[in-house]
């Protein structure tokens, strides 16, 4: 059809070609529900229809196909069902869908249906887990990819092996990410190109340049805005604010999320990119001191991170809390935060990458020293910012434990090493940590260079209270210099 033609060019047009193509079907022409769940795929991915609608009609068309004794085409419509259930968030329900559609399909001889199946799975098992679940489901994806021919599959399943070669320490992950984006844009697949262009810019922050990430972000929402591929265009700009609070640019977090919320309004409704870029806006809120919309950002958006339940969604949400609620004097509320968090994260990989440093700020506060000590303890990984939150993580322990020489010196390697990968918020903490344990080994003037070099940040950022308690230790500082 014209429409499978289109969809290479532009997702927007093919939707419309498909949309037309259904106006002039009624429910009893046998080619509808093939029609029907190819439109809704599209009107998904463009974000041409509620989504509402959109899951409506993916559950017309697996019906339909129920009835007809099609299993293959029925398991591919659940495929797609599942992916619009998992952009809203319902994470379990999607996870069930895929299930149900793998046993239908495995009935029969494999096929190209099953394949795409296999790669659903693998990639809801990379973003609901952290650790390396998916590789198996993404080998089988690839073998079936690669006797059907299947250039979507392929795609995605060099992005997932990348990304199992990053998450275990191996940097020539990022590697395969890259390439993975050359071919989806080479072949003309914008629906699988814009999340092959995210996680390569998430994997390239990961290993501790958010500014090349930045690019790779920008570079991908050029690609997908060119096809009409407005979906995926949201997710990538949600997960810009993640580079841009590293970065230190808290204003363009707010205002991206705040994009990212109007364009849900305006194409279906909320999502899971809204998530991700709204906790992002309360971040920045929290270190500003504006506590009351933080907390009614708390509110909206802890009970659809809990529903969504990814690490990179829920994990964040509960640091982000801790620390709002910490800020608005709740400090039991945010321990129970912080210890849900780490009861949510036990028995994962890098777990240090979500708690360490904030979460941990608050784990010490609210009195969760051996909780803390587990795990800084644990194993470190070879991530490059893994590596770094985990030195910051045994210098806040030295703090604790009075040891004062050792915390100052894991805090300066800290700050060296921010400081180099661009991380400007977590630059400036391990600078006033470290002055904090200067003033009280009563090295003043030391002191005073790093918490002048905090405050300048801090203030840049618009980070108020963080900007008055360097003043505070500063007025400290001058008061017992001779």
């Amino acid at each position: 059809m014209a429409g499978d033609k289109a969809r290479h060019l532009d997702l927007g047009t093919a939707w419309n070609l498909y949309r037309r193509a259904l106006d002039y079907t009624d429910t009893s022409d046998p080619r509808r529900p093939e029609i029907l769940a190819k439109a809704m795929e599209l009107a998904d991915l463009a974000g041409t229809l509620p989504l509402d609608e959109v899951e409506a009609g993916f559950r017309e068309a697996i019906e339909a196909f129920r009835q007809a004794g099609d299993p293959l085409r029925m398991g591919e419509a659940m495929r797609k069902l599942a992916a619009t259930l998992r952009v809203r968030g319902r994470t379990q329900q999607s996870r069930e869908i895929l299930d149900q559609a793998v046993e239908l399909l495995e009935r029969e001889p494999p096929s190209p249906a099953l394949a795409q199946v296999y790669s659903a799975i693998a990639g809801h098992e990379m973003l609901a887990s952290t650790t390396v679940t998916f590789l198996p489901w993404t080998e089988k994806s690839l073998e079936l990819g690669q006797r059907f021919d299947l250039k979507p599959v392929i795609v995605r399943s060099l992005q997932l092996r990348g990304i199992g070669r990053a998450e275990q320490g191996d940097a020539g992950g990022l590697d395969d990410l890259g390439e993975a984006v050359r071919m989806g844009v080479e072949w003309g697949l914008p629906a699988e190109s814009g999340p092959a262009y995210v996680n390569w810019a998430d994997w390239t922050a990961t290993y501790g340049d958010p500014a090349a990430s930045l690019g790779i972000y920008q570079e991908g929402i050029e690609f997908c805005l060119k096809h009409g591929a407005g979906r995926p265009v949201s997710w990538a700009k949600a997960e810009t604010t993640w580079r841009l609070f590293d970065l230190g640019r808290w204003d363009e977090v707010i205002e991206v999320a705040d994009e990212v919320a109007r364009w849900e309004e305006q194409h279906g409704g909320p999502a899971q990119p809204g998530v991700i870029s709204g906790i992002e806006k309360m971040h920045v809120l929290t270190y500003r001191g504006g506590h009351e919309e933080a907390a009614r950002l708390e509110s909206e958006l802890l009970p659809r991170a809990r529903e969504i339940g990814d690490p990179q969604v829920l994990w964040q949400a509960l640091a982000v809390v801790s620390v709002g609620r910490l800020g608005r004097g709740d400090r039991e509320g945010a321990r129970s935060a912080v210890k849900e968090l780490v009861a949510t994260a036990a028995g994962a990989t890098a777990v240090a990458y979500y708690l360490i440093p904030e979460a941990l700020r608050v784990m010490l506060v609210t009195g969760e020293t051996e909780t803390v000590r587990g795990i800084v303890e644990e194993e470190e990984g070879a991530i490059p910012t893994v590596l770094t939150r985990h030195v910051v993580g045994r210098a806040a322990l030295a703090e604790a434990d009075g040891n004062l020489e050792k915390a100052v010196a894991g805090y300066r390697q800290a700050a060296a090493a921010w400081e180099r990968g661009g991380f400007v918020f977590h630059r400036a903490n391990a600078l006033l940590a470290a002055a904090r344990c200067l003033l009280l080994l009563g090295m003043a003037a030391e002191a005073t260079q790093e918490l002048s070099m905090a405050r300048q940040i801090f203030a840049g950022l618009g980070a108020d209270p963080l900007a008055r308690e360097c003043d505070d230790l500063l007025s400290e500082a001058t008061a017992v210099s001779p």
